[in-house]
């Protein structure tokens, strides 16, 4: 367990960096009211996470943590759907989701025809 200014020595950052990414949500909550948050090294790596992602798709810190409440809100998750679909974003993902929602239904009507009936005597009960 390290403090945030330990933290921030390893990730060749600030102590006020690590604290402004914690308040934004890019880690778990990990701190008890009215004591000194101590970073873990799980901790570390979800910043360095955060930070790879930031650079590679040219995202801020705040936007990375609005993505994490999209993910986890099924309200907002919809809602941002519902947008996708209507500006023509989310097209190529839905026939794929549709495509793999017919598929499983044809597994799922497949193992209903080829499972044994309730009730039904099995080879080992005879």
């Amino acid at each position: 367990m390290m403090s945030a200014e330990e933290a921030a020595k390893h990730l060749n950052s600030t102590a006020r960096i690590v604290r402004y990414r914690e308040r934004l949500g890019l880690l778990r909550p990990g701190r008890a009211p009215r004591l000194h948050r101590r970073f873990t090294q799980e901790d570390l790596a979800a910043l360095r996470l955060a930070d790879s992602i930031e650079r590679s798709y040219g995202a801020s810190p705040g936007e990375l943590a609005f993505a994490l409440r999209a993910l986890t809100s099924p309200v907002l998750a919809s809602k941002i759907e519902t947008l996708a679909q209507i500006t023509g974003r989310l097209v190529a993902t839905s026939a794929v989701l549709n495509f793999e929602q017919q598929k499983a239904l044809a597994l799922l009507a497949n193992s209903t025809r080829t499972a044994p009936q309730r009730g039904a005597a099995r080879d080992t009960d005879r």
